[in-house]
């Protein structure tokens, strides 16, 4: 296996613990309420725990597979705690919570994390269920789960600590998980000063004569497989282990829409004219609003039960598939986007994604994001601020 490259420390600022944020990885107690720890089979060990200050650098996470564990700040300042997925080894992103006094949160069994890391001087009670050896505890180094030397944890009032959005300069701003690095290449754009409205007349005529071409030199009857130009994005869901004859990207969905001689989707100026640009190139694009993430993400395969509300199509699943994930969840693949960060009239800042095979040369890629980017500034105005190709 390659090893992987190790840059410098992942940046996370610390969130208020949430009972809806934390919900992935167990449960928070509020004042007055009470939890049971310790199932019929397994027995408790409970310990108040001197905890001093210390510097907020985490290299290594661990997760007690078949235990759950009550973590309880007896100090005012109380603690940070990172969480980082469940399963055989952390799915990022990763993500940290600051849990005050009157408050306490319990892990679930298999859920990654790292702390309770105190910010003052104090106690911290715990209480951890035993059911089999005692030091049954799995760990992972930060460097092999995530590519970077610590996680560097703050809280959003210091000076430095990562704001809600998505900075592409930042080298961790988009990263692949492990299983899925070289399988393919997410080239992003970073766009700015946006108006998102109804599309113009001039998009609108642009797109009616881009079906006219693709009709006149397909027909209307052009299966998929008659169309070179969609081999490379099959081959690509087949890296990732996608059947693309069950599970259609979404270019090639665009594609055989318009086709069948259905007229294409109107949403805005913005989707309207990233749909354009994916059907030029044959690949899946994604477009997802700025603002609405909260760095850093990843793209991973999506745990089990996991999804999201899909656009204009219900609950759309991830279990097992690539999936991108921000702080707060999944938002986006290359089939379906997720309803939370999808662009409207209100969006000033996107994010757009093309999900490219990994045989496209490099000058390939420069010229799908310059075509990309030139369409959203003609259409919607802005600029773009960044760009990022992530393999």
């Amino acid at each position: 296996m390659p090893s992987i490259p190790v840059g410098g420390d992942l940046v996370l600022s610390a969130r208020p613990v949430t009972p809806e944020a934390f919900a992935p990885y167990g449960r928070v107690l509020a004042p007055g309420e009470r939890v049971r720890v310790g199932r019929r089979s397994a027995s408790v060990l409970v310990a108040l725990e001197p905890r001093e200050t210390r510097p907020r650098r985490v290299q290594a996470l661990q997760r007690f597979a078949d235990a759950r564990r009550l973590l309880v700040p007896m100090s005012d300042a109380g603690f940070l705690l990172v969480v980082a997925g469940s399963g055989d080894a952390p799915t990022g992103p990763a993500v940290a919570f600051r849990v005050v006094a009157g408050t306490g949160v319990v892990l679930e069994a298999g859920v990654w994390h790292a702390g309770p890391v105190p910010l003052a001087d104090g106690t911290i009670l715990e209480a951890t269920e035993v059911v089999g050896p005692a030091d049954r505890v799995d760990r992972s180094s930060v460097a092999d789960a995530f590519g970077a030397e610590s996680l560097r944890l703050m809280t959003p009032d210091e000076f430095g600590a990562p704001t809600p959005g998505l900075d592409l300069g930042d080298e961790f701003s988009v990263t692949v998980a492990e299983g899925l690095r070289g399988r393919l290449v997410l080239a992003c754009l970073a766009l700015d000063g946006l108006t998102v409205g109804e599309s113009d007349d001039a998009l609108r005529d642009e797109g009616e004569r881009l079906v006219a071409d693709l009709r006149t030199q397909w027909g209307s009857a052009a299966s998929p497989g008659d169309v070179p130009g969609l081999a490379p994005v099959r081959a690509l869901y087949r890296a990732l282990g996608l059947d693309p004859t069950k599970t259609r990207p979404a270019s090639e969905a665009l594609l055989r829409r318009v086709l069948q001689g259905k007229p294409l989707y109107r949403v805005n100026n913005l989707v309207d004219a990233m749909n354009l640009c994916s059907l030029r190139t044959l690949v899946p694009f994604g477009v997802y609003d700025r603002a609405r993430l909260s760095a850093p993400v990843v793209l991973r395969r999506g745990a089990p039960g996991e999804g999201y509300e899909g656009i204009g199509r219900g609950r759309v699943s991830v279990e097992g598939r690539p999936v991108l994930v921000d702080h707060d969840g999944p938002f986006g693949n290359p089939t379906a986007d997720a309803l939370r960060t999808s662009v409207g009239h209100g969006t000033t800042r996107a994010l757009v994604v093309l999900y490219l095979p990994t045989t496209l040369d490099v000058a390939t890629v420069d010229r799908f994001l310059d075509a990309a980017s030139a369409a959203v500034v003609a259409h919607c105005g802005g600029r773009e601020v960044a760009r990022r190709v992530v393999r």
